[in-house]
């Protein structure tokens, strides 16, 4: 009963398959299912000093970051609450959307707080089992995605695209991406017993196989710039050995595979992609609001100072939001424009918070600070791309892996 929750948490990447319902106020995924009986395993496991955990004296570095948390989720909840009195609308479906988003971001924080708790009180052997099953984690989607090209998601409107994708495009690609660079930050930390360290540069190859078989050019992004940042603080033997078997993987992939060859293209050359592929394979669907993302975000910005205090309300778009519906595809501009200026502070406050967490020297010393930077930095950078972390597995992802940092114990002084 002690390492089952280690045992449930890969069942959270299977991919949603036929599970997928849309309620009228998004999809409900597999995860979304499971991530109950995960936190009931978890809180068995952590039961006997939950209460002690929370005792002064007793802080661990995730009990600095759980007051920001809560404040984030006030002000947005005050935010939300009042859109109808706000906006005078005679419907409450923004405010249900809104509340729901909020409780969703709410069940998943919960999950990692416990699941940081559980780390923190971990023998070596609990955690060599948790990193095996962070690998599984990746590799279950990994292996889906090589097997299925995602539902042969390719891009293409000539009604060949399965509407039933195993994940959804970006979302898991900016997940891969945290998934890629904590692990490949772990291998060069030389972290994880020798068997471990195999399997991880095995799976890698697997993982990175399936990254780029799904859509989604911000994951991309992010991986390459977290990437970049782990070659520049590793020696240049190891740089050089990397940068050759990422650049075979993506020659592979890009001679290979059809959805990362239109996906590369149309950001190189987006207006001449189009009429290329079109001729080889019908329609090309260059996505919502393809090569219009500067002139949006511009227009968005200015709209922050239209309700800078409490902001629109969580998800709260189009109508008489005066935002755009499918909204600023910025996460952090986002936050700005549903919580106001205090809420899209706090975000960023949350966000350097664990940066200073994952910069601390006791991370530095436990050779945990590299990998968890770099997964920090590819989440802020995915967050700069779209809005990703309204809960969710990409959210999940996440803030578990801060959670290798979130679970030692704090210094007395911040």
């Amino acid at each position: 009963m002690k390492y089952l929750w280690l045992f449930w948490l890969p069942l959270l990447y299977l991919p949603s398959l036929a599970v997928r319902n849309n309620t009228g106020f998004g999809n409900l995924q597999l995860s979304d299912f499971l991530i109950g009986p995960y936190i009931i395993l978890v809180y068995l496991r952590v039961k006997d000093s939950w209460i002690q955990r929370l005792e002064p004296g007793t802080k661990l570095y995730i009990h600095r970051l759980i007051p920001i948390f809560a404040l984030f989720i006030w002000w947005a909840f005050i935010s939300t609450f009042t859109i109808s009195m706000r906006y005078e609308y005679t419907s409450s479906y923004y405010v249900n959307f809104g509340v729901l988003k909020i409780a969703k971001w709410v069940l998943y924080v919960f999950a990692v707080i416990l699941t940081t708790s559980a780390l923190s009180k971990a023998s070596s052997k609990e955690y060599q089992g948790f990193l095996w099953s962070f690998l599984v984690c990746g590799l279950f989607v990994g292996v889906g995605l090589v097997v299925t090209g995602n539902g042969n998601a390719s891009g293409f409107t000539d009604g060949s695209v399965s509407s039933d994708r195993l994940f959804e495009d970006n979302g898991i690609n900016v997940l891969l991406s945290m998934v890629i660079v904590f692990l490949v930050g772990m291998l060069v930390r030389g972290n994880g017993n020798k068997l471990w360290r195999r399997a991880t540069a095995l799976g890698l190859v697997i993982i990175i196989l399936g990254f780029v078989s799904a859509r989604g050019r911000g994951g991309w992004i992010a991986a390459l710039v977290a990437l970049i940042y782990i070659g520049a603080n590793i020696n240049i033997q190891q740089t050089m050995r990397a940068t050759v078997v990422g650049l075979m993987i993506f020659t592979f992939a890009f001679t290979n595979n059809t959805t990362f060859q239109v996906e590369v293209m149309k950001t190189v050359s987006p207006e001449d992609t189009g009429e290329y592929y079109k001729d080889i394979y019908g329609e090309v669907d260059l996505g919502v609001d393809d090569g219009g993302r500067l002139g949006i975000f511009i227009y968005q910005l200015r709209r922050v100072i239209d309700d800078p205090i409490v902001g629109r309300g969580i998800f709260h778009r189009g109508g008489s939001s005066g935002t755009y519906v499918t909204g600023s595809h910025n996460f952090f501009l986002q936050m700005f424009l549903e919580t106001g200026i205090p809420g899209g502070l706090v975000m960023i406050v949350i966000f350097k918070t664990m940066w200073n967490h994952a910069s601390s020297e006791d991370a530095k010393k436990r050779n945990i600070a590299l990998p968890v930077q770099a997964a920090i930095i590819a989440a802020a950078v995915s967050g700069m791309t779209e809005t990703y972390f309204y809960g969710g597995m990409e959210l999940f992802t996440f803030l578990i892996i801060y959670g290798i940092v979130g679970s030692m114990p704090a210094p007395d002084n911040p």
